[in-house]
């Protein structure tokens, strides 16, 4: 019987709501963008945070895989969250917008560059025959990153790792509220957002420091934005927006 209760509230949920959701990511990725391309107006800078890990750190192309599909896996996995936790997935959108709007601050005031092995993949490419195996494939699409992201810049903190976060956030158990996220999502999220946090420096976009900032800062502002979330959620329980934005779908 509850097991029917459960199927029939996510029917409800998904046919009425399921927008209202995968318009917040959106708009998440949308400020994300404006952010960058502020600060891709701004002179070049000679900021490098060059450290000895990252002579250790090996160039891995076949990561490219986790730092392409960066562009995708938050609104699959933040959007999919939305579906069995909705506090969570607002205390994950809240900290997210917040901490896009502190890098663009970070951005203006010390704005990082990477210096990055592009003699390594510039012979290859998908359109003059180089490409011949999958590990060529991967060269090809690093170099497509390379050309995409000519300058290198907005190093520290990492924008992919730190919506990588975000990711792993969402598949993160933190309370028993969130015992009803399915065990496989919660695992493939967590990893998934720890690939592409750091696929950043096995591409060698970014330097190790940039990933462990930006994949830390976005663990920080969840738990900056939780007591924010909930206590919106008291001072406006009786407030239609905030019952749909937070009541979960799952309810004993």
């Amino acid at each position: 019987m509850k097991d029917e209760i459960r199927r029939n509230k996510l029917a409800t949920f998904s046919m009425k709501y399921h927008l209202n959701f995968l318009v917040l990511v959106l708009a998440l990725f949308l400020l994300n963008g404006i952010c960058y391309e502020i600060t891709a107006m701004l002179p070049l800078t000679n900021h490098h945070l060059f450290m000895e890990i990252d002579n250790h750190i090996p160039f891995i192309p076949e990561f490219c895989f986790f730092y392409t599909t960066y562009y995708v896996s938050p609104v699959i996995f933040l959007y999919g969250l939305s579906f069995y936790d909705k506090k969570k997935f607002m205390t994950i959108f809240l900290g997210g917008a917040i901490g896009t709007i502190l890098c663009l601050i970070v951005y203006l005031i010390y704005n990082v560059q990477m210096i990055r092995p592009e003699d390594v993949v510039e012979p290859y490419w998908f359109f003059n025959g180089s490409v011949h195996n999958i590990h060529e494939f991967f060269l090809a699409l690093v170099h497509v990153q390379y050309v995409l992201d000519p300058f290198a810049r907005n190093g520290i903190p990492s924008l992919h790792a730190f919506f990588g976060g975000l990711v792993s956030l969402s598949g993160f158990y933190f309370a028993k509220s969130e015992k009803h996220v399915p065990i496989a999502f919660r695992i493939i999220a967590a990893l998934f957002g720890l690939c592409v946090a750091c696929s950043t420096f096995f591409v060698k976009q970014h330097y190790f420091i940039d990933a462990v900032i930006g994949y830390g800062l976005s663990i920080a502002l969840y738990f900056v934005s939780k007591p924010i979330v909930n206590k919106l959620t008291v001072k406006y329980k009786d407030k239609r927006l905030t019952k749909l934005l937070t009541e979960d779908t799952f309810v004993e």
